[in-house]
């Protein structure tokens, strides 16, 4: 007995500091908004903070690795995390001869945290008897969850960072400083999906959820979440083998055409068609890019710090681009030919486990959503060659308990 409470408490301890993990520190304080910071680069208070956290996830973890694991590894389920561990070794490996003093420090400071979530993850799974698909969506949701309330809770006491205001434009999206309405819109678009085709509670909770989930996702004004899901929920609803569901496609393309054309300035957010066709400048900018990529082709300018030094400009905003605005750019930026076909390799491994016949029924329906969803966020924004977040964490969680599963049924296999 007194070797089961154990067991349940270190897997709770982990459990927790996982979701801290990929929680992290919410934006509460803008960056060098006092401009008092500005000589220390990134190093600003709400950097302090969010090094904090994770140096305190960090020893935590290496006191659990050494005091109660004793440095013992199964190889087994270690097998299932060498290439994410190989990814980012090799991320900051070929980043030395392209990144001096600070901006060395803050790379490898970013893969540290990587490290960290990895062997964390590790130790996870390895105190689970056996990690399935289905806790992992258990805990991708409880994230989610996490997420929305901690953002409905903030947002009657500090309104000012859980939402962003446009006052020239007159645009409101939820999320703010605090969250960021992409990555709110892409969680909550999750949420939306799982509710709908996964979920096996009562029907008024089901729909109910859904329905707010949706609501939350037009409050974030996020474009590219929205068409992510609308795309990912057309293309579930067809592939469905209810019936019902082919009608409800039939009504939901009709509601969709209803408000694009009804509420077009929704999309255009006061701005003009240009914006909208650019993906909101996004297009240009890649187009910056290649013309600095034969500058390094082979193996970039750096994780993170070598793309954010090239210091390109936004087209019209003239704003400095902290990133690529693209997963695979951005690997090929910060990694060159080498972490680019890496990239693609791995995004393609993630499409075969999620579309493998092996996973059946409603599994497979919301693994082929969510792929669709967390792709789409990944061509507009970084995901796997950025710092670790939410949306980061979920797609590492997915590819690898994905990977156990498959390596689970191979030795079932007859």
């Amino acid at each position: 007995m007194t070797n089961i409470k154990n067991t349940l408490s270190r897997l709770n301890l982990l459990r927790g500091l996982l979701l801290l993990s990929l929680f992290g520190m919410p934006g509460i304080l803008h960056f060098d908004i006092t401009g008092v910071t500005h000589q220390f680069g990134l190093f600003n208070l709400q950097s302090f903070s969010r090094i904090a956290v994770y140096l305190s996830i960090g020893i935590i973890v290496f006191l659990f690795f050494i005091g109660i694991e004793k440095l013992r590894v199964n190889r087994y389920t270690f097998s299932n995390f060498r290439l994410p561990f190989i990814y980012y070794s090799l991320a900051i490996l070929i980043s030395v001869p392209m990144l001096k003093g600070t901006d060395f420090i803050l790379s490898g400071y970013f893969v540290f945290e990587w490290t960290t979530f990895f062997i964390l993850f590790y130790l996870y799974v390895n105190e689970q008897n056996k990690y399935s698909l289905s806790l992992a969506i258990q805990d991708i949701i409880l994230l989610i969850w996490i997420k929305i309330i901690t953002l409905l809770i903030i947002l009657p006491i500090f309104p000012s960072i859980g939402i962003f205001f446009e006052q020239s434009l007159g645009i409101i999206r939820l999320g703010g400083y605090f969250v960021g309405p992409n990555v709110l819109g892409t969680l909550v678009a999750l949420l939306a999906s799982y509710y709908y085709f996964y979920y096996k509670g009562p029907n008024y909770k089901k729909y109910g959820i859904f329905i707010f989930a949706v609501l939350i996702l037009f409050a974030t004004n996020s474009r590219g979440a929205l068409l992510s899901f609308i795309l990912a929920f057309s293309l579930s609803l067809f592939g469905s083998k209810k019936g019902l569901n082919h009608l409800i496609l039939i009504y939901f393309v009709g509601f969709i055409a209803f408000l694009m054309i009804t509420y077009i300035d929704y999309l255009m957010r006061g701005l003009e068609i240009s914006n909208l066709m650019t993906l909101s400048e996004r297009i240009p900018l890649w187009g910056k890019y290649a013309f600095e990529f034969p500058q390094s082709p082979i193996i970039g300018f750096g994780f993170i710090s070598g793309v954010k030094d090239l210091g390109l400009i936004i087209p019209k905003i003239h704003w400095v681009a902290p990133h690529a605005h693209n997963d695979l750019i951005q690997s090929i930026m910060s990694g060159g030919i080498v972490m680019g076909v890496l990239t693609f390799g791995i995004y393609v491994s993630l499409y075969r486990k999620c579309y493998k016949s092996s996973l059946t029924g409603k599994s497979q329906l919301l693994m082929k959503n969510w792929f669709i969803i967390l792709f789409g966020y990944a061509m507009l924004t970084p995901v796997i060659n950025w710092k670790l977040f939410a949306i980061s964490g979920i797609f590492w969680i997915l590819f690898i308990t994905l990977r156990i599963e498959n390596n689970n049924a191979d030795i079932i296999r007859p």
